[in-house]
């Protein structure tokens, strides 16, 4: 395994990082970052989308990536009428669990459905997510 060095800045934004998601140790390499926790290894990709570059972690957070190289947390809060979180990419609305299954799940978002396991739209964790079609939720 290849030693990353940080230069200070970088040392104190991944200090930062590691308080605000409670990361004892960080692993980087190639296009994937394993972050490992106190009982579990949480998973990341990145996602391109219309020129915008985001992390996508299994728990269902999401940062976008800025013009000047600096990464921001996107807030997981309400802001669609429906009770989901949107994020706007080059004016067009993406569904966070959508995002998710097009990241990890390899789902084409056109065709099928991100079903909220709990009922919880705001919880977009990857285990809390499952795959279904508009004719399996609407059974009677």
């Amino acid at each position: 395994m290849k030693l990353i060095k940080f230069n200070k800045k970088e040392q104190k934004t991944m200090i930062e990082k590691t308080k605000h998601a409670n990361i004892n140790l960080s692993i980087l390499y190639s296009n994937k970052i394993e972050l490992i926790q106190l009982h579990r290894i949480v998973s990341m990709k990145e996602l391109k989308i219309e020129n915008t570059v985001l992390r996508v972690y299994e728990t269902g957070e999401i940062e976008r990536q800025f013009k000047s190289g600096q990464w921001k947390l996107i807030k997981n809060s309400v802001n669609h009428s429906q009770g989901y979180n949107v994020i706007c990419i080059q004016k067009r609305q993406y569904m966070r669990s959508r995002i998710m299954g097009m990241t990890f799940l390899n789902v084409d978002i056109k065709k099928k459905l991100m079903h909220h396991k709990d009922g919880n739209r705001l919880n977009c964790a990857l285990n809390n997510l499952s795959i279904e079609t508009y004719q399996s939720i609407h059974k009677s």
